[in-house]
């Protein structure tokens, strides 16, 4: 107000100040449960009321012009506080879905056999067809056909020992082929 001198100001002010302010803190601190904040809040309405001194009618109800300024601050706070705690459990479940949803693709057996196995196969068949005719038919003749070395040994009209022998270089082709899966 234009005509009211600035002594006046001050003196409603601190009255008003010492008087009241414990008051809105516990109105705040009803609303925010954090009493930081609640004193915060009532600092940065009085400081308003200062700063605005010369703009405010000092003849009307002042304590509802506090009140009013706690109330939109404290609105304001709760609905900051919710949409942080929204963005919050938002991340708390993401964080959540993504450390099952690898822990299940790691206990998955059968995405990572279907992968590994494809791989293996390949690789198996790769060095299959590497192998010479001989060790390659004697081999297939023992796992697949699951003939014994004297049987094998008689159908390729060959010695048992050199049955064993193909084997053995078989084996070697295999295990080297295979390394990174043995």
């Amino acid at each position: 107000m234009a005509g009211k001198n600035r002594d006046s100001y001050t003196e409603q002010f601190m009255s008003l100040f010492s008087e009241h302010r414990k008051g809105f803190e516990n109105i705040a601190y009803s609303y925010v449960h954090d009493r930081e904040v609640a004193k915060d809040m009532v600092t940065d309405v009085f400081v308003h009321l200062w700063s605005h001194r010369e703009e405010i009618d000092w003849d009307v109800n002042l304590k509802g012009y506090v009140y009013m300024g706690i109330r939109s601050r404290c609105i304001s706070w709760l609905r900051r506080q919710q949409s942080a705690r929204k963005a919050h459990d938002y991340m708390a479940r993401d964080r959540k879905w993504r450390e099952e949803s690898a822990i299940a693709a790691l206990a998955d057996d059968s995405v990572s056999s279907r992968l590994f196995s494809s791989e293996v196969i390949s690789i198996f068949r790769k060095e299959l067809d590497r192998m010479p005719g001989l060790t390659r038919e004697v081999f297939l003749a023992s796992r697949i056909g699951d003939r014994t070395y004297q049987e094998i040994a008689m159908t390729l009209g060959i010695k048992e020992r050199r049955v064993a022998t193909e084997m053995q270089k078989a084996l070697d082709i295999l295990r080297k082929g295979l390394r990174d899966y043995i």
